[in-house]
């Protein structure tokens, strides 16, 4: 996977006047540039990426600087807070993650995020640290902790830099303790985040053998699993001499799609496309090409589009209103190999 010294780059990104800005590369340790795009957006809404790059671009290899984690709570901020605290000591007791290595944070808005520096656990660039913390977020949604969000695990993953301003609410990201997350008020919080608390997390990154003991075990079965042969489902045997494009889907590839139906779209063709066993990167090339035409505003819902269309292959087909409006029946091969 290479050592830390080939990745070096970290893309950032802010959102001006509604609209996203993104694919501006910086080296790691560049701290000149950085203040700079801070100052350039007045240190609001902007966002850097969680992998480092081994070149200024995303289509190259990468390693995850992070494991992360966001708990969104719009409605209820006190769950999120006692959804933060449990995983925090899930952190603690199944990944033998010391608690001052846990970064704690206030974003600003509808949550809470959770860092651990990569270095607790990991002395060397690892490929799987995104996977892992699918799945450990996967896990805890399933065990009662509904608050994290499970679709932001994609490498263009943006992450709000701390000690910025949260647009959504004026309200500055800003790092916490475990203790002050438990012990003091929400309106409190709140009050804190009125102004800038530094832009360092309180986590320490320091090496933890207990830690990286639980990581290579949990790696371990993460290459069982990358060399098990394709589950049943993904062979699709009615396509025994390889997969083809619908006739709606293609239309679809070649329309400028109209507010307000996009994201279901994205959903579905998502969906469709896993169904045909395509390669998430292919997927997302495919829908930001169809994306370019008339972007969606918020484009991290492309990611969870993709993400949950990934864990749920399917093919609606002219039963689903949002590809009957580009059906072509009498075109298409779908119709004449099973009934829809």
């Amino acid at each position: 996977m290479g050592t830390v010294n080939e990745y070096k780059w970290l893309e950032f990104a802010a959102i001006c006047n509604g609209k996203w800005i993104r694919n501006h590369f910086f080296r790691i340790d560049d701290s000149d540039a950085i203040k700079k795009w801070r100052m350039r957006f007045n240190n609001r809404d902007i966002f850097t990426s969680v992998c480092v790059f081994a070149e200024p671009k995303r289509d190259c290899a990468f390693v995850t600087r992070i494991m992360f984690f966001d708990i969104d709570a719009p409605d209820n901020l006190e769950k999120g807070r006692a959804d933060t605290l449990g995983f925090c000591q899930m952190l603690e007791e199944k990944a033998k993650i010391p608690r001052d290595s846990i970064g704690v944070f206030y974003s600003g808005s509808k949550g809470f995020h959770i860092e651990v520096p990569c270095e607790v656990f990991c002395l060397q660039p690892s490929k799987y640290v995104l996977e892992l913390c699918k799945r450990m977020a996967n896990k805890v949604v399933e065990a009662g902790l509904t608050s994290l969000d499970t679709g932001i695990y994609t490498p263009a993953r943006l992450w709000r830099l701390t000690g910025s301003i949260n647009g959504k609410k004026n309200l500055y990201k800003i790092p916490m303790t475990y203790e002050e997350l438990r012990d003091i008020g929400l309106d409190e919080i709140v009050n804190h985040a009125r102004t800038s608390c530094g832009d360092e997390s309180y986590a320490l990154s320091s090496f933890c053998q207990a830690a990286a003991d639980w990581y290579q075990k949990a790696v371990s079965v993460l290459e069982k699993e990358s060399n098990l042969p394709p589950i049943h489902r993904q062979m699709n045997l009615d396509f025994k001499q390889g997969w083809r494009m619908s006739p709606c889907v293609k239309a679809i590839e070649e329309a400028t799609l109209a507010d307000g139906s996009r994201h279901s779209l994205y959903v579905h063709l998502s969906r469709y496309y896993a169904y045909l066993n395509m390669h998430p990167e292919e997927i997302r090339e495919r829908i930001l090409k169809i994306d370019a035409r008339n972007p969606i505003r918020d484009p991290d819902s492309i990611d969870r589009a993709i993400d949950w269309g990934c864990r749920n292959p399917g093919f609606t087909g002219c039963r689903s209103t949002v590809f009957s409006n580009y059906c072509k029946k009498e075109e298409c091969f779908y119709a004449k190999l099973k009934e829809i």
